[in-house]
């Protein structure tokens, strides 16, 4: 479960990142399906952009394409 320390450490990295510069945050997921979370701020706007690597399930990668969308698609409050 992705919770509050979870948060806290993409937060904190995130300002540190431009996806223009191609500096990138990688933080691991451990689960039954472990992944890695590739994060970018674009800078002068309020997009972050998401890779999933280390995707080896395709049930797994069929959810998370369907969170980024939905995320993409929708402001979530």
């Amino acid at each position: 479960m992705f919770g509050d320390s979870d948060w806290l450490a993409v937060k904190t990295a995130l300002p540190g990142t431009d996806v223009d510069q191609d500096t990138w945050y990688d933080y691991p997921l451990h689960g039954p399906v472990p992944v890695t979370l590739r994060l970018a701020a674009d800078p002068g706007s309020s997009v972050v952009s998401v890779n999933v690597t280390d995707l080896t399930d395709d049930r797994t990668q069929a959810q998370i394409e369907a969170a980024l969308f939905i995320f993409a698609t929708w402001h979530l409050t």
